[in-house]
């Protein structure tokens, strides 16, 4: 069972970093401020654009659930590696919705966890717009890639079409027909 309490929240304040940390600038997940909108990202796991579960917020979310779980695992004499071992797949999923109950639970002020919800509702829906807008950029440009190869092949194509029609005609002349009465005699 999870239990989040203020100096789990603390310690992961001070121990989990996010997946947006950089060496230079380390940031650090502050369940206190829940309504920061980076870091409410860092709970939205599917990127945006391609729908593909993001690895680096994942294991984000199990350091969490290790430092919530951390004496249970102590006293089973459970490593933070075999912990994460052990999410994987369905129990990965069924502790990260554990988590975010807990998580909104977590949160005292109403109007805060409103709006902490708000937030996580719009990344995911964010991700359901950013794809159907994504295909609709891709297909736009899909067709205008089209256009443009068949606009280049015809400018490339149409001059020299009407310099081998000419070629053609003239060498028809010299040979004293035309174009029309050599396939004509071809036919017969």
């Amino acid at each position: 069972m999870l239990n989040l309490n203020w100096d789990i929240a603390e310690d992961i304040k001070k121990r989990v970093e996010r997946p947006d940390s950089t060496p230079e600038k380390p940031q650090y997940f502050d369940l206190f401020n829940l309504t920061d909108k980076d870091q409410a990202d860092c709970f939205v796991l599917n990127d945006p654009m391609t729908g593909r579960f993001n690895i680096e917020k994942g294991r984000a979310i199990v350091r969490m659930l290790y430092v919530i779980c951390e004496e249970q695992c102590k006293e089973r004499e459970i490593s933070p590696e075999e912990f994460g071992k052990m999410l994987m797949g369905t129990p990965f999923s069924a502790a990260r919705e554990a988590f975010m109950e807990e998580l909104g639970n977590f949160i005292p002020d109403p109007v805060r966890k409103e709006m902490f919800q708000n937030i996580l509702s719009l990344a995911d829906g964010s991700q359901l717009v950013a794809l159907s807008e994504g295909s609709r950029i891709l297909g736009e440009k899909s067709t205008a890639l089209r256009a443009q190869i068949i606009r280049t092949l015809n400018e490339r194509i149409d001059p020299v079409w009407t310099e081998v029609m000419e070629k053609l005609e003239k060498a028809a002349e010299e040979a004293g027909t035309t174009s029309a009465s050599k396939s004509a005699e071809g036919l017969g």
